[in-house]
């Protein structure tokens, strides 16, 4: 079991590096399994308390919360949480097509009364790396990264939107769109318990609530990507003899067509509508492959798409348990423990050349020294 400091880090992480002592709170008893004793609450400030500077507590060593509105105010940040992504949803409606083209959000800095609104005003905490889920008629459209930070911006002319005063903030964001579009309905019994008490992008009725862009945390998120993984099932272990009714049986999980369909959006991008290795263009046998596997990748190399590869079924067996690699040059690198013959019938050539980038090469690398089988 994790440790109460290791626990209020990870509920801080889950609310995106920031939170109330309600939320945190809340989060806590989320991860922590069991019943939890009468004084719990107390523990968890005075882990907050020891580990920041804020605090009259502090121990002197790691400082790692500081007190967001001041001392007192109840509320408690995550220092280190520069390097890490933040995570975001948008209610676009009509707007959607139009910010679509333009990859960005705007939002005015003040409504027609003068008056700034948290969930515009909410432009100015996106920062480079943090993901965006955008929404449209209760159904999630896309995902995006943010490019930069916000700067001010007249409404784009391609708004047909008088009511909207003028003067704005512009986020710039590589939008990545789904084939398929999420009804919000089908996932909201899963992501309802992830969601913020303050400031929720959904009411405890799974409707919309009134705004533009609200904070999530990274659960919420990756519920959406994996909202449709079919649940564990059983198949037979191969390498058990004999076969029979006593033979055993693993736990298998299917990918997540949501976060396939996210992840080859990217990588068509980065490398166009082929496989890497066989030159397939069928889409349908199209596999978005890390690289760096995923259940050993942090929340930016998940996404990153300089960590992935077109492949078809074949090539993306092969290169999952380690039977072909790649140097950063981009030659194919062959096992030894793969049979020329196998290779032929699988339609693998020996002369394959890759154009990797620079950003490739550290994913390359864990995989020649981690999977690779020489």
């Amino acid at each position: 079991m994790n440790t109460w400091k290791e626990d209020v880090i990870l509920a801080l992480e889950n609310l995106n590096g920031s939170g109330n002592l309600e939320d945190i709170y809340t989060e806590v008893e989320r991860l922590r399994p069991g019943k939890l004793n009468p004084t719990w609450h107390s523990t968890v400030r005075r882990e907050i308390e020891t580990y920041s500077s804020d605090s009259m507590n502090y121990n002197g060593k790691e400082d790692l919360f500081y007190s967001v509105d001041g001392k007192g105010k109840g509320k408690w940040g995550l220092r280190d949480l520069s390097s890490l992504p933040s995570y975001f949803l948008v209610f676009q409606g009509d707007t959607y097509e139009e910010e679509l083209k333009l990859n960005c959000l705007w939002a005015p800095i003040s409504n027609k009364a003068g008056n700034k609104v948290h969930h515009h005003s909410r432009l100015l905490d996106l920062k480079p790396g943090d993901q965006v889920i955008h929404l449209k008629k209760q159904s999630i459209m896309a995902i995006s990264s943010v490019l930069g930070r916000a700067y001010n911006s007249e409404l784009p002319f391609e708004f047909n939107r008088q009511a909207l005063n003028g003067n704005g903030m512009r986020v710039d964001l590589k939008i990545t769109e789904l084939d398929e579009p999420i009804p919000t309905n089908e996932i909201m019994g899963k992501i309802h318990d992830y969601l913020p008490k303050k400031y929720s992008p959904f009411n405890k009725n799974g409707s919309g609530n009134q705004g533009y862009l609200f904070p999530i945390n990274k659960n919420v998120f990756y519920t959406v990507l994996n909202f449709d993984m079919d649940e564990s099932y059983l198949e037979p272990d191969i390498s058990s003899q004999p076969s029979g009714p006593s033979s055993k049986r693993r736990s298998v999980n299917t990918r997540s067509s949501a976060w396939q369909d996210f992840f080859k959006q990217k990588l068509y991008r980065l490398w166009g509508h082929k496989c890497l290795v066989t030159g397939i263009e069928d889409r349908k046998l199209h596999i978005g492959a890390h690289i760096k596997e995923y259940t050993k990748s942090d929340d930016k190399e998940k996404i990153d798409e300089y960590n992935g590869l077109i492949l078809t079924p074949n090539a993306d067996k092969l290169f999952e348990v380690g039977l072909i690699s790649f140097s950063n040059d981009g030659d194919i690198l062959i096992s030894s423990k793969l049979d020329d013959v196998v290779l032929e019938k699988l339609g693998i050539k020996k002369d394959i050349k890759i154009k990797f980038k620079n950003e490739h090469n550290k994913y390359l690398e864990y995989h020649r020294e981690f999977k690779f089988k020489h």
